[in-house]
């Protein structure tokens, strides 16, 4: 998309050196197979980092407190409830559409926005 045709040079994003305008230029990051796009500002990126820390260690706690329950209602002899189950397979799914996604194979339009994320 960085090589208008008929016009000389790339369009903005892409580097005019490069081979058939397929390298970004700086402050530019490839965005899919053969896309640039403008970076986000560095406080943004700090933000989705910290909050992705944040998230995944409340995920964690949370799995903690879940195990640590069901073990005390085991102990006392009530039957559990299955939350803690619910999740485990939540998780797994998780876990297998983000493998999925890394099988060179052409995935259907609808099943790439599974898998899509940015």
């Amino acid at each position: 998309n960085g090589c208008p045709g008929h016009q000389s040079g790339c369009t903005d994003g892409y580097q005019d050196d490069g081979i058939l305008c397929t390298e970004c230029e700086s402050g530019y990051g490839r965005s899919g197979d053969y896309y640039c796009q403008e970076c986000p500002p560095a406080s943004l990126a700090i933000f989705q980092m910290l909050g992705s820390w944040l998230l995944i260690s409340l995920v964690g706690m949370g799995l903690a407190y879940n195990q640590v329950r069901a073990a005390e209602i085991a102990s006392a002899g009530v039957e559990e409830d299955y939350s803690s189950v619910l999740v485990r397979i939540a998780l797994n799914t998780l876990q297998v559409n983000s493998l999925a996604y890394k099988f060179e194979y052409t995935w259907p339009a609808f099943a790439e926005k599974f898998f899509y994320v940015e």
